[in-house]
């Protein structure tokens, strides 16, 4: 009996890391997530500030239905994704070390450069 109760809080213990384990890797997937959004977000912004050109309404030409070519750029204004792919990943790897040793110092790392994302994004 005693022998069935120790293998079944090992069983327990045994679950609680994998399930510990797998809510680790899904918040670095939403901190990745958030930082997509928010690179998107920016992005989107930075394209409806480029593009206030009044819509014709008064026309009834078919001039109006001529569309412009649209030239897109791989420079995406002020968005260095390679610095941003940096942020996050310093970030996450904060994230990880203080997850396996969560003492102030490590929480100060992630609290850093957590606030480095946000600024840069941002």
């Amino acid at each position: 009996m005693l022998a069935e109760k120790q293998a079944a809080l090992e069983k327990l213990e045994w679950e609680a890391n994998v399930s510990n384990t797998k809510v680790e890797e899904l918040q670095v997937d939403v901190a990745s997530m958030d930082v997509e959004v928010s690179a998107l977000m920016k992005l989107f912004r930075k394209m409806s500030e480029n593009d206030r050109a009044p819509y014709p309404r008064d026309r009834t030409d078919d001039s109006s239905l001529d569309c412009e070519l649209v030239q897109l750029d791989d420079d995406v204004g002020d968005i260095d994704t390679e610095k941003m792919e940096q942020e996050m990943s310093a970030y996450i790897s904060a994230l990880a070390a203080a997850k396996e040793n969560p003492t102030d110092e490590f929480l100060k790392a992630v609290t850093e450069a957590r606030l480095k994302l946000q600024a840069f994004v941002l």
